[in-house]
């Protein structure tokens, strides 16, 4: 059963009429979503939001769906309204917003956790209730604020509370991304529908571009394909209630994007800061989260290294030198290192000034920039890659790995198409002349011999057509006479890079069972890493 995550954002629900919606119905293979003349028009439901249509529908198809609904916190100062006569869902759940209003009227918040409580709180009445009318499982339901800015009103119009938002919608779109990031790779979707019609002001430019992001990354983390369609319902007219309303597709794109390509993109998020302050006043100081964040943030440079390194190496198809660095790395606890970096975050994402009087005002003195989610996704695609290359990068006693093993590697990580070109080559022609060697007569079975030694013997065997016995005696004379007088660590930086990290001076070759194994000298480990540390 393919899964489906439904994500939307809501602005202030308490306005929206009962409508007839119709939902976009997917093909039932998601492989076919990009195809958007095989969606069709489902049947007409009555309903407050085209989301919960839009749901019910897929997980009707036989699809496991999980909806997520982001709202902003401003939802804590929302107006009292009329109670309508001729809607019974929209007018309990109405009767029960002005009870919340009404005592909201008479008690300033105190503290943000209180404004974040009561935005939660209506975001989650109208959930509730918009879900629930059609039918759909509310424990498939989840509903996050996010911190908002604009100016409103709690209560009866005029008369009404003022409420300020101060902040940035960066804000926004990175706690958004960290908990999408979170719940992705928690549910592990097929697919990834995002509802627009919803939301207020910038909410829903903000979350497309969220969810294309953490697609993209997510299909480097499970190494498939994932697909986001984004819908989008026909708008009501003149506050009219009743209309006939289709949900259409608007965009559909599939993502496919290996860890290598990722963690490219990535890089330069770690040289940038994490935040700016949004007041140039100098008695206006970061909060002390922000700078356990930055030091957080600062250590977490450490691992750019690595990934860097990940990314150079195989755009030359180097796996059998990243792999010896997989191996001294192997250890590092990047779940612990996103962890930390998770929280500090949040506990700054949910320490905004709040200040009473005359108005409410709620206020981030700061905006996150995009190297917070960039970095925190970059430990995240280590964490799952690292692991992975370190398995697929075993090693028998002796230090060998299937020369077979090093083209695994590079399909995990993604080479580019040059490192897939080179490499494959290399590994074709290193099994080629090992198997010149044992047709000449030459010994390898259980026996580690430097390959240059078989690279040179075999020479003159692989240029000459009709080999004969005497072309065979030469091979494994000169074969003898390599291994007699030795072979140098010299290494050409040129040779090494046009070979995959593959060169016959400071590689090491041995047949077990038929298989070929590689490793490289150690006695040449130092020029090896002088070549690739130089680039």
């Amino acid at each position: 059963m393919s899964r489906v995550l439904v994500v939307a954002t809501w602005g202030f629900p308490g306005n929206w009429l009962k409508e007839r919606y119709s939902a976009a119905v997917p093909p039932a293979n998601v492989d076919k979503w990009h195809r958007l003349s095989e969606w069709s028009i489902g049947g007409y439901v009555e309903a407050h939001s085209p989301t919960p249509v839009e749901a019910k529908a897929l997980s009707e198809m036989g699809f496991d769906v999980g909806v997520v609904v982001y709202a902003l916190d401003s939802l804590s100062a929302v107006p009292r309204l009329s109670v309508p006569s001729d809607d019974d869902v929209r007018g309990k759940l109405v009767e029960e917003l002005n009870k919340y209003v009404d005592g909201w009227l008479n008690k300033d918040p105190e503290g943000y956790g209180e404004v974040r409580g009561r935005a939660e709180k209506v975001a989650g009445l109208f959930v509730s209730g918009y879900f629930g009318e059609v039918g759909f499982p509310l424990d498939k339901v989840s509903t996050v604020v996010l911190p908002g800015t604009g100016v409103y009103a709690l209560g009866p119009g005029s008369k009404g509370k003022r409420y300020v938002f101060r902040g940035s919608p960066q804000n926004a779109a990175v706690a958004m991304e960290l908990d999408l990031l979170e719940r992705v790779d928690a549910f592990k979707p097929d697919a990834v529908v995002f509802d627009s019609t919803h939301g207020i002001n910038y909410l829903p430019i903000v979350a497309k571009r969220v969810v294309e992001r953490v697609a993209r990354v997510y299909s480097a983390l499970e190494g498939r394909k994932v697909c986001v369609a984004t819908v989008q319902s026909d708008t009501p007219a003149g506050g009219l209630a009743g209309l006939e309303l289709g949900v259409m597709v608007v965009d559909v794109k599939v993502f496919s994007a290996s860890p290598r390509e990722v963690l490219e993109e990535l890089l330069p998020h770690f040289d940038s800061e994490p935040y700016r302050m949004l007041k140039k006043d100098e008695k206006v100081k970061p909060p002390d989260s922000l700078k356990e964040l930055r030091k957080e943030f600062g250590e977490l440079k450490e691992v750019k290294p690595l990934a860097k390194a990940l990314v150079e190496l195989a755009g030359y198809g180097l796996t059998l030198y990243l792999c010896s660095k997989v191996r001294e790395l192997a250890g590092g606890d990047f779940s612990s290192m996103a962890g930390r970096l998770l929280e500090r975050v949040r506990g700054a994402l949910y320490e905004r000034d709040v200040a009473s009087g005359g108005e409410v005002r709620v206020e981030h003195v700061y905006a996150f920039s995009d190297s917070v989610p960039g970095v925190l996704e970059a430990v995240y695609v280590l964490g799952r890659v690292v692991p992975r290359l370190a398995e697929l990068c075993g090693v028998d006693e002796q230090g060998f790995m299937g020369v077979d093993r090093l083209l695994e590697v590079g399909r995990s990580l993604g080479l580019t198409r040059l490192g897939e070109r080179l490499l494959g080559y290399e590994v074709s022609d290193v099994k080629r002349r090992v198997s010149a060697a044992r047709d000449a007569g030459i010994e390898l079975e259980g026996r580690v011999v430097p390959y240059a030694a078989v690279y040179d013997a075999v020479e003159g065997l692989l240029r000459k057509e009709g080999v004969g016995d005497s072309v065979r005696r030469e091979a494994v004379e000169k074969f003898k006479e390599i291994l007699g007088r030795g072979v140098k660590c010299d290494v050409d930086a040129r040779n090494f890079y046009a070979h995959a990290g593959l060169e016959r001076n400071v590689v090491e070759v041995k047949v077990q069972g038929g298989s070929v194994y590689v490793r490289y000298r150690e006695e040449c480990m130092e020029n090896v890493r002088s070549v690739v540390e130089k680039g």
